[in-house]
């Protein structure tokens, strides 16, 4: 067996019993997170006029091409870190037709029931973004008109993710199609990356796979199902096998970052209703890309949630956010051991930093 921490998934995690998905008035499985937001926005402009919404200004812009793809004007909030999380500032003039909220990585943030009301309050579309928050404590608000979730940064599920509207249901129908080559090649990339794991095949084969599968998605990603295999995962995913050790590998990161000074961890603690995506961590000093690197080369692959969208102007705190936080890796696929591995390369990288200036 080949050993590497993080990267694409190359299983699911599942379980015989089936979970209830039953949410709002109506509810949709469909192919991605970006999926969802097309089919909200459509149901939206069918009933009323959608032609302004205020977007979190740190966030994935495949969350912001789907307005601007339906013509509407995108405006940003604030989004920074205080000190005691992720803290959200909203401009004071003028009410957009509607606005999407999101906790972030899984860490419970009850600060956005009070968003969410009052947004609600002023006859503001809520659309909320449950991608990191749906397997915690809070994992939306009652106060959003609509909620969608994808599932695929949580396991090895090919795709897919779920719609649903809190007050009515849906005005169109659920989308019939299936993108068969989209899930034909994710398929492949994940049998490639378990093979290339249990030393099967010699070279990472499934990284292209991935790739093209991500391009033929961007490409055409609006109006599309799942197959029924797909429903069948999401429904029996070990959400409890997943919100557990990704609690236990969180904390031991969180605790063992108390000791690298060069690494300040977003969150200090995990709490029992948190369920971690990740360790978001901040690293100044403009060595977050060469750490990143030295990780990679130890073959611990840490992501970057997100790359600097070009089209939004952003605040410089929220610049800082982009340019210097890392996603530190504590999904259920690891144990103990991994983490303190991933905390003694990062001190191995710092060790090496100092002595260069030296």
């Amino acid at each position: 067996m080949l050993y590497e921490i993080g990267s694409h998934y190359e299983k699911a995690d599942l379980q015989p019993l089936q979970n209830e998905f039953a949410f709002g008035c109506d509810q949709a499985f469909l192919l991605s997170g970006r999926t969802a937001i097309d089919y909200v926005i459509r149901n939206i402009k069918d009933k009323r006029k959608l032609e302004t919404v205020l977007l979190p200004s740190y966030c994935c812009y495949t969350m912001v091409e789907p307005f601007l793809r339906h013509g509407i004007r995108t405006t940003f909030y604030s989004v920074q870190i205080g000190k005691d999380g992720w803290e959200m500032i909203f401009p004071q003039e003028g009410a957009p037709d509607a606005v999407l909220l999101m906790q972030y990585f899984g860490f419970c943030d009850k600060a956005i029931l009070k968003i969410a009301d009052m947004w609600k309050k002023q006859g503001v579309v809520v659309i909320e973004d449950a991608t990191h928050s749906f397997f915690s404590g809070l994992p939306y608000t009652g106060f959003s008109d609509y909620v969608y979730c994808s599932f695929r940064k949580w396991t090895g599920i090919e795709c897919g993710a779920i719609a649903f509207s809190q007050a009515s249901v849906f005005s169109l129908p659920k989308p019939p199609k299936i993108k068969e080559e989209y899930m034909a090649l994710v398929r492949s990339a994940m049998e490639a990356k378990r093979k290339y794991l249990s030393g099967q095949i010699p070279a990472k084969d499934h990284l292209p796979l991935f790739a093209k599968a991500e391009d033929v998605l961007q490409a055409d990603y609006w109006d599309y199902g799942v197959d029924a295999d797909v429903v069948f995962g999401i429904e029996h995913l070990d959400v409890e096998k997943i919100k557990k050790k990704r609690q236990h590998n969180a904390r031991i990161l969180i605790e063992g970052l108390r000791w690298i000074p060069e690494v300040r961890s977003v969150k200090t603690s995990i709490s029992e209703d948190d369920c971690p995506l990740c360790v978001p961590v901040v690293i100044e000093n403009g060595v977050r890309d060469s750490l990143r690197g030295y990780l990679i080369k130890e073959g611990i692959y840490c992501p970057i949630h997100w790359p600097e969208p070009g089209q939004v102007l952003l605040s410089s705190e929220t610049k800082n956010l982009y340019k210097q936080t890392l996603s530190l890796v504590c999904d259920q696929r690891y144990e103990e051991d991994d983490m303190k591995h991933i905390l003694t390369t990062i001190k191995d990288f710092f060790s090496q930093e100092h002595s260069k200036n030296c």
